[in-house]
C-alpha cells in the first residue's frame, strides 16, 4: 500500500467513526499509522489527538511478519487497550 493510499484511507476511516462512533478505533500496524496519520514517532497505545472524535490507539500488527513485538509485547498493548475500554465502562 502506498503512502497515498494510506493518507486516503484515514479520511474515509475519519467519516466511518463520525458515522459509528465506537468506543474506541484500534490501527493495526505501527508504520501505517505514522504514514497514514502523518506522525512519524508516534508510539504504540492511545494517541492525546482522537479520530473522529474518537480515543485512538495505534497498535502493532499481530501478523507473523511483524517480528519487531514479539507476543508479550503484544499481549501488553492489546491489554492496554482492554483496560482503557473496561475503564470507561466503569467509570
Amino acid at each position: 500500500m502506498t503512502a497515498a493510499e494510506l493518507r486516503a484511507g484515514r479520511e474515509r476511516l475519519t467519516r466511518l467513526v463520525e458515522g459509528v462512533q465506537p468506543r474506541a478505533v484500534a490501527v493495526l500496524g505501527l508504520s501505517a499509522y505514522r504514514t497514514a496519520f502523518g506522525c512519524p514517532h508516534a508510539t504504540v497505545g492511545r494517541r492525546p489527538e482522537p479520530l473522529g472524535g474518537e480515543a485512538v490507539w495505534p497498535l502493532p500488527n499481530p501478523s507473523g511478519r511483524a517480528a519487531g513485538y514479539q507476543l508479550p509485547a503484544l499481549v501488553s498493548a492489546y491489554a492496554a487497550l482492554r483496560a482503557s475500554l473496561d475503564a470507561d465502562v466503569a467509570g
